[in-house]
């Protein structure tokens, strides 16, 4: 497969049965304040609502699924099992030959990986999913981000030969397991102090925008603040091989979180957004994934299915398809001029 644009999609698997679900906050199902939240393809993960969002996705121009996992540090946190359920409820799909998937190590407090046992098993089990036939590749190497750069810092201790030694023995790894060369992404930053940590990684990228500090207030701010934010991260980092991002959405409310609420994109802004994406990654040489040829120009949508926080790219009860259709329409003749191979594997 070679595309012009690839489309990736961050996926939280966060919709369970039960107490702990994500879709009550103080023990209220916050859906019957939402509705229009509701996805078509299923309220909860697993095997057929997996099947119901390889189609709807592949079918409809995402490539990739950006499965957040993370590390159940110290055993404390035992929700994580379900967290990191989608991983094999993709490999398992029947159509999981459809789209792609690969890896973001969610490495945020609480659930950092620092004793290097645990570590090494978290590479282990980064490299047999790589093994997957439906593993993200972008010329022939597969792919994997460390969520936070500043928290693999912190994760080593701020020692960056510690750091230096992690990063080696997952390439290593690897290597000796037959998957081949690894293109291995963190969140990009300027920070100097972070300087050795970030030549660790072959790109960047952002996993969303970061909020306007704004007052909270009960009306929503006016979406065009996701496209502004978008376009200073672009600027922002350029110099880099920095993979942009388009919100889907920010409102948080159903979490009760703090931070401001912007509405939702209309039709028509949600056009404008990814024309937008589309022209900033056809003029702009920095932004994409470095291959042989140069580059694989990709961007990142925030989210697959982040419902509680809004970010939303998936069906809904509110938006039906709207989204995804205009994600087609736009990139639908993305595939016309080969910029890079992806997905394809290392001779």
């Amino acid at each position: 497969m070679s595309k012009e644009y690839l489309v990736f999609a961050n996926y939280f698997n966060g919709w369970w049965r039960g107490e702990t679900t994500k879709w009550a906050t103080d023990g209220e199902d916050w859906r019957l304040r939402y509705p229009d939240r509701i996805p078509i393809a299923g309220c909860y993960n697993g095997a057929d609502t997996m099947r119901a969002e390889i189609d709807y996705a592949s079918e409809n121009g995402v490539d990739c699924f950006i499965m957040l996992w993370y590390h159940n540090a110290g055993g404390n946190y035992p929700d994580t099992a379900a967290l990191n359920g989608g991983i094999p409820d993709f490999m398992n799909s029947p159509n999981c030959g459809k789209m792609s998937f690969m890896i973001e190590d969610c490495n945020h407090l609480p659930f950092l990986t620092e004793s290097d046992e645990d570590w090494e098993r978290n590479v282990s089990y980064f490299v047999e999913c790589m093994k997957h036939p439906s593993y993200m590749r972008v010329d022939g190497k597969a792919l994997l981000k460390i969520h936070g750069v500043y928290f693999f810092a912190k994760e080593c201790g701020f020692n960056a030969e510690k750091a230096a030694a992690r990063i080696a023995l997952l390439r290593k790894r690897a290597r000796d397991e037959g998957v081949g060369e690894l293109l291995l992404c963190t969140s990009a930053a300027t920070d100097e102090e972070l300087l050795p940590y970030l030549k660790l990684f072959d790109y960047y990228s952002s996993y969303a925008a970061d909020i306007p500090e704004l007052t909270k207030t009960e009306e929503k701010y006016p979406y065009a603040y996701m496209k502004d934010a978008s376009y200073k991260a672009v600027e922002a980092f350029k110099g880099l091989h920095y993979v942009p991002f388009v919100m889907g959405g920010w409102d948080p409310t159903p979490w009760k979180d703090p931070r401001p609420s912007f509405a939702f994109p209309t039709e028509s802004e949600w056009r404008d957004m990814l024309l937008s994406m589309k022209k900033w990654l056809d003029k702009k040489p920095w932004l994409g994934i470095p291959c042989a040829e140069g580059r694989q120009k990709a961007f990142n949508i925030y989210a697959w299915n982040e419902y509680g926080e809004g970010g939303i790219l998936a069906p809904t009860l509110g938006d039906g398809d709207m989204k995804l259709r205009v994600l087609k329409e736009v990139f639908s003749e993305g595939t016309k001029n080969q910029t890079c191979a992806a997905n394809r594997r290392a001779k």
